[in-house]
């Protein structure tokens, strides 16, 4: 069995449920105090969340594909959902604490602090927020290895931001 000494508890219980077949659980040595856990954002019931950013327009492609590489993609409206959301965070926890992610590095240049996912293999972060790149009609980033590495990378509230009906497909 692996065991989590990153994350809370209820993120690691979803992480081995989704992605680890039970494997995985949460470290029973207790975690060391952190700034999230002092904030209003502790009384949570939910440590991982979906918000709907079904508003946001489809993304444009990037106008100069690189060479021999898959072609990144951004969302302006997606990328100023994610910004808000970002300053919004920032009235309970210092920036250094969020860590915004997205599988497309042109969409995560877009967001304060962000990574692309691969960039973010390794890191770790009080709150990680993830963004499935909506970039056309019912297209996504959804890449459930991305999802996983996303939702890992977070010690105390995952917030997945997306349109729900390309995560369902």
């Amino acid at each position: 069995r692996w065991v989590n000494r990153r994350s809370h508890p209820s993120i690691v219980d979803v992480a081995t449920a989704q992605f680890y077949n039970g494997k995985m659980r949460a470290s029973a040595e207790g975690r060391p105090p952190s700034a999230f856990e002092a904030s209003p954002l502790a009384l949570l019931e939910h440590r991982v969340i979906f918000l709907q950013a079904s508003a946001c327009a489809p993304a444009t492609q990037a106008s100069q594909p690189r060479p021999r590489l898959t072609t990144s993609h951004r969302n302006v409206p997606e990328a100023e959902f994610v910004r808000r959301l970002f300053v919004g965070l920032t009235r309970y926890v210092s920036e250094q604490d969020i860590l915004p992610m997205s599988v497309y590095k042109l969409q995560a240049t877009r967001f304060p602090r962000g990574q692309a996912i691969s960039a973010a293999q390794g890191c770790e972060a009080s709150i990680a927020v993830y963004a499935i790149t909506s970039y056309g009609v019912n297209k996504a980033s959804v890449q459930m290895s991305a999802v996983n590495v996303a939702l890992t990378r977070a010690q105390d509230l995952f917030l997945l931001v997306g349109d729900k009906e390309c995560l369902v497909r």
